[in-house]
């Protein structure tokens, strides 16, 4: 019989005749890969694909093992889970905003994860960067233009001032009433003068600061931190609950508002490092309204978290010696736990966060908003707050919410 012999095998060609890019039109009109595969050579001379798996079916079609992406569409942040319930499957690498402070990738399995951005980042275009202004600010770019911030805070645009007219870095642009006032900043005021004209700078003298356009007792400005639940469970009345503080800080020009969320992004239970979000001051409302109109509620509520970090940072967050109100609007208890745990906790440590603000002469006021929890937490959180309310204030709809907050405000005036 004669001698069986092996198969001939192809000779192995050179590497710089194997390797090379390719991109297969039927797996690209297909939609599974994007760009180009690298091919290197096996033994034999077989191509086989090289680098990332951009997609499971493609792999599966080609064989090619589970490989990690690559530094560029790195999904590290995990999928919400059901953040993106029915949404459409995205692109593998695509990015977007969430919110003014949470980007999106699209992961290998099409979902969305979300990932906050650094302390003094803003989201923009999908990614996160400083921004080069404050959304809303402005100052004069010439004795007859003036410059304002553009709402992403990524760059400036500039307008002309009416004809006649001359700009000034605190009133923008534009013409006064007789007797009109404003607060330049914290510290100091502007009045308009019989003919029109915006007068000169005046600054307040010690112990007093500006409110309402005059300098008035430092002891008389009443100074409130909404802390604000911005949990996963807020998102159908958001948009009411943001109407009704917008509309009650108008109606109360004459006070000081400042916000802190809980949680501070997406990160379930976590304060983040930007954190309030507006501090207390005598622009606090054009704060409060910018954040509120560019934030979505995601998340846990880590209730007890956030009154403990407000408490260790009392002084920064009201100042030495100054008194204050820090007003709780939340719809569920806490979800979050203790730092370390042990039952009792919840209740305890938001008793003992209130008291230590209290001591420092800062009260600490519940709102329940359309709350179905369990109240003795947000009760007892009341109690301990030194407040005209012993319990906490239900608000079952953004009507009835409007309504208690403008009745708390007007209840916690340091000089009726």
């Amino acid at each position: 019989m004669p001698a069986r012999r092996s198969p001939r095998r192809s000779p192995r060609p050179p590497l710089a005749d194997c390797r090379r890019s390719v991109a297969p039109a039927a797996l690209l009109a297909a939609g599974l890969i994007v760009g180009s595969l690298t091919v290197g050579c096996v033994d034999g001379g077989d191509v086989m694909p090289e680098g990332p798996a951009l997609d499971a079916s493609r792999d599966a079609a080609l064989g090619v093992p589970d490989r990690a992406l690559p530094s560029a569409l790195d999904p590290d942040p995990e999928p919400e889970p059901g953040a993106d319930a029915g949404e459409a499957p995205c692109v593998v690498g695509s990015i977007r905003c969430e919110d003014s402070d949470t980007f999106a990738t699209c992961l290998r399995d099409r979902t969305w994860g979300t990932r906050d951005c650094d302390p003094g980042q803003v989201c923009n275009a999908g990614r996160c960067r400083v921004p080069l202004c404050a959304p809303g600010d402005f100052e004069c770019a010439s004795p007859d233009t003036v410059r304002r911030c553009d709402a992403d805070g990524d760059g400036w645009t500039v307008y002309d001032c009416p004809v006649g007219v001359l700009c000034d870095d605190a009133i923008d642009c534009g013409t006064c009433a007789a007797g009109d006032a404003v607060c330049v900043d914290d510290t100091t005021a502007r009045a308009c003068g019989a003919d029109g004209v915006w007068g000169p700078r005046q600054f307040c003298p010690n112990a007093t600061a500006c409110t309402g356009g005059d300098c008035v007792r430092d002891a008389c400005i009443t100074r409130v931190l909404l802390l604000v639940d911005r949990s996963g469970s807020m998102g159908a009345g958001w948009r009411g609950v943001g109407e009704s503080i917008n509309a009650v800080l108008a109606d109360h020009p004459d006070t000081w508002f400042g916000l802190a969320a809980f949680p501070s992004n997406l990160a379930g239970c976590g304060l983040g490092g930007m954190w309030p979000q507006v501090p207390i001051g005598v622009r606090g409302r054009e704060g409060v309204e910018g954040w509120l109109a560019s934030t979505s509620p995601r998340g846990d509520t880590p209730l007890v978290r956030a009154m403990g970090q407000l408490a260790d940072r009392r002084i920064d967050i009201f100042g030495p010696g100054v008194p204050g109100h820090v007003v709780v609007l939340t719809d569920g208890a806490d979800s979050c736990g203790c730092v370390g745990g042990g039952p009792g906790c919840t209740l305890a440590e938001l008793e003992a966060s209130a008291t230590d603000l209290l001591a420092a002469g800062v009260q600490t006021h519940v709102i329940g908003y359309d709350f179905r929890d369990d109240p003795q937490t947000i009760d007892a959180l009341a109690a301990a707050g030194g407040g005209p309310f012993d319990t906490h204030i239900p608000a079952g709809d953004e009507f009835a919410l409007r309504e208690v907050f403008a009745r708390l405000v007007d209840d916690i005036k340091a000089c009726p």
